[in-house]
């Protein structure tokens, strides 16, 4: 078993909104990593979710966004862990996973996100990047790093992951 608490369940958005993201990630996979037990970081970017909360006149697109972000938690293994970091941005961290398994769950979150709702007509849609040690990186930056670039490198190429 690794150190890698199920917190999911029991951290609302609001209470990780009020703590900086990057050191509950960092901390996480830093954990993991000197346990080498094998994980993954997902970067979960609900697409177009800043143009959506700009534009939104009717005060619909928080509710539906923060709709997702449940939805994203719900999709997780009692041990895997989601990190808020912004409307429509968050981090998932687990343990005892491979790259397969990444993108099973990255399937299972796109998924859920679009099933959480729609806004004005559209269905949500998600961009996710993944990163798995080994082979993406050996630090918790290093796969961090990966993670982001895979949201927008699935973003560029019109598809879910990479």
């Amino acid at each position: 078993p690794s150190s890698l608490s199920p917190e999911k369940h029991t951290r609302s958005a609001p209470a990780a909104a009020q703590e900086s993201w990057a050191p509950v990630v960092v901390g996480r996979l830093a954990r993991l990593l000197a346990e080498r037990t094998s994980c993954a970081v997902l970067a979960v970017d609900i697409d177009d979710a800043d143009r959506l909360l700009a534009a939104d006149v009717r005060g619909e697109a928080a509710a539906t966004l923060a709709r997702a972000e449940s939805a994203i938690r719900e999709a997780l293994r009692p041990s895997d862990a989601a990190v808020h970091e912004r409307e429509g941005r968050v981090w998932v961290v687990a343990a005892d996973t491979t790259l397969e398994a990444a993108r099973v769950l990255a399937q299972r979150i796109v998924a859920a996100v679009g099933s959480a709702g729609d806004l004005h007509g559209a269905p949500l849609r998600a961009s996710i990047g993944i990163a798995t040690s080994p082979p993406d990186g050996d630090d918790a930056a290093s796969l961090i790093a990966h993670a982001d670039e895979g949201v927008f490198a699935a973003r560029a190429a019109g598809v879910s992951l990479a």
